[in-house]
């Protein structure tokens, strides 16, 4: 749970998602798009997380506050030039605004690199 909502805070995912919940579709194919796209979003924050969780080298052991900063940070050093391309990319499509389908589709396809690269 932890490492799950620590990567969908520290990728943006989960302004992504918020941002696509708030979309104005214009179309009835816009919504069933932005809502496929939120769900794939998810799938993808799952494996990110897993891939995060792979990093420990095991079940870590205590409460989140003492283990969870150490391992994201150790994840996200291990895989620093596929993070950057990832948030270039998520910083330019401005994930705290509107979010159309066709700026949702790109993040999605960012994400999914990432999680092919980190894997």
């Amino acid at each position: 749970g932890a490492v799950f909502f620590a990567a969908g805070q520290r990728l943006k995912i989960e302004n992504a998602r918020g941002a696509a919940r708030r979309a104005k579709a214009a179309t009835h194919f816009d919504r069933l798009a932005t809502r496929q796209l939120a769900e794939e979003l998810t799938a993808r924050q799952y494996a990110i997380a897993r891939s995060i969780a792979a990093t420990a080298g095991g079940a870590p052991e205590g409460p989140p506050a003492d283990w969870l900063t150490a391992t994201v940070d150790l994840w996200r050093t291990r895989h620093g030039p596929a993070l950057a391309r990832y948030e270039a990319v998520a910083e330019e499509l401005t994930l705290d605004g509107d979010m159309s389908v066709s700026r949702l589709s790109l993040l999605n396809r960012k994400l999914a690199e990432l999680v092919e690269r980190t894997a």
